[in-house]
């Protein structure tokens, strides 16, 4: 089997790995946001973008407005407006004088939740690792 045969293999499986990984994040991101896979997509870049810029002085989450995420999502601000309008109403996002966060492990299904996503990722770097592939 030549280099390059086995570079396409090891490629194959890691795709294949990385698109089971999605189907069961989307499958589950779908349930718990009532089938609207934009407001779980729109959670999980502001719990993203929460976690990736922590508050200076305190080191709690960095709240990020709804046109930060907007632009990082390029959705336009009325359709992600709309999105943190129904996470908040869900308490699944909370105000803050200069934005929004998420409320990460506030409730127990929350706390459940990221326990599950960890095991998730878990799992995603264990298939990953046994075809060879570092993560």
């Amino acid at each position: 089997m030549s280099i390059a045969s086995d570079e396409s293999s090891l490629s194959r499986a890691g795709v294949r790995i990385a698109a089971d990984f999605l189907l069961r994040w989307s499958v589950a991101a779908l349930e718990r946001h009532q089938g609207d896979l934009l407001e779980a997509i729109v959670f999980a870049c502001l719990a993203a973008e929460n976690l990736r810029h922590p508050a200076e002085a305190s080191g709690s989450l960095q709240p990020l407005t709804v046109k930060q995420i907007a632009a990082s999502l390029q959705q336009p601000y009325e359709t992600v407006r709309r999105r943190f309008i129904a996470l908040h109403a869900q308490g699944s996002i909370r105000r803050t004088k200069d934005g929004y966060v998420a409320c990460l492990l506030e409730n127990c299904d929350s706390e459940e939740d990221a326990r599950d996503q960890l095991r998730q990722v878990r799992r995603l770097v264990r298939e990953l690792a046994a075809v060879g592939i570092r993560a």
